[in-house]
């Protein structure tokens, strides 16, 4: 929604809510936290989380897509492991987005 004033004309936009679900990606980030020899990958994995949070539009969250299930793939190398973020919007709310995994790339 446009907003301004003197002169000026800004937009603001609401950031989207990221949610990890609660059986899967909930319990692979505490298991990420809690392991010292996974650091780099936690720090990693926040930044994707903060930057879905920011703007999931943002072309390099979307390097692959998945049609069944309807998922975005979101993938990175840290620590000499391919690591993946699998998340998609939620159908109701364009501004939520639904975490499913956080996890090593073990499935292709």
């Amino acid at each position: 929604m446009p907003q301004g004033g003197k002169g000026a004309i800004w937009y603001h936009r609401q950031v989207a809510e990221v949610y990890l679900s609660p059986n899967i990606a909930f319990p692979q980030y505490e298991k990420l936290q809690r392991d010292p020899r996974r650091t780099g990958a936690f720090r990693r994995v926040n930044e994707i989380l903060d930057a879905l949070e920011d703007d999931p539009r943002q072309r390099w969250l979307r390097t692959q897509r998945f049609r069944d299930p309807p998922l975005w793939c979101t993938g990175f190398d840290t620590d000499g492991e391919a690591w993946v973020i699998l998340w998609s919007h939620d159908e109701e709310d364009e501004d939520r987005i639904l975490v499913d995994y956080i996890g090593t790339a073990s499935f292709g």
